[in-house]
């Protein structure tokens, strides 16, 4: 039985949610078919998540996308980036992510 999700991701075979599709279309034809940057700013329970995994699932028949977790990121470690030095992510649970897509034979990195 499908219910409203009040946190998490939501799953449209378990959450009562709003169709996506349209969305996901003019996102991958705006920005990311053109190689443009974009960004998903809302308040908490917008959706920012949910539609970013949505993109991801929507994306892979085109692009290889990876997703990545900066968000236990210090400067330290930032810096140790840059110095092209090794660097470790601590394991977190439910970390929200930014995601990276690569087209097949091109890179946006």
């Amino acid at each position: 039985m499908r219910y409203f999700n009040t946190e998490g991701v939501c799953r449209p075979d378990v959450h009562y949610m709003v169709c996506l599709d349209d969305r996901l279309d003019k996102i991958k034809r705006l920005y990311v078919d053109q190689g443009k940057y974009f960004i998903i700013n809302r308040g908490r329970q917008y959706g920012k998540t949910t539609t970013l995994k949505a993109l991801a699932e929507y994306l892979k028949k085109d692009y290889v996308v990876i997703a990545m977790d900066f968000q236990m990121m210090s400067t330290a470690n930032f810096a140790n980036l840059l110095g092209r030095q090794r660097i470790t992510f601590p394991e977190k649970k439910n970390c929200q992510r930014s995601w990276m897509l690569m087209r097949y034979r091109s890179l946006f990195l």
